[in-house]
């Protein structure tokens, strides 16, 4: 009987990855009261995922290790991105 060689992957990184894109297209997209829930929560968990894709990645040797930072950046960033598209809300159509 043969056994499989699985390739080692870093899931955390990628599912970091697309919250971090949730949370920041959130971010521009929907109203303020969908901060908490649709921008908030996948934002952290974005951070919390990357966080842990780059302690993977550097088991791995550097797996996926760039998207695990990236998602680190996002999940930090949707909400001076919330504040920056409201501003510019208010200022081009002064809502």
């Amino acid at each position: 009987m043969t056994q499989q060689l699985v390739p080692p992957t870093n899931a955390l990184a990628l599912a970091g990855f697309i919250l971090g894109c949730v949370a920041v297209g959130g971010g521009f997209l929907l109203p303020g009261w969908a901060l908490p829930l649709f921008v908030c929560v996948p934002g952290l968990l974005a951070i919390i995922f990357g966080f842990v894709g780059v302690n993977t990645a550097n088991r791995l040797g550097g797996l996926r290790k760039r998207l695990a930072v990236w998602s680190v950046v996002l999940g930090f960033s949707p909400v001076p991105v919330f504040v920056l598209s409201r501003f510019l809300l208010a200022v081009v159509f002064g809502v």
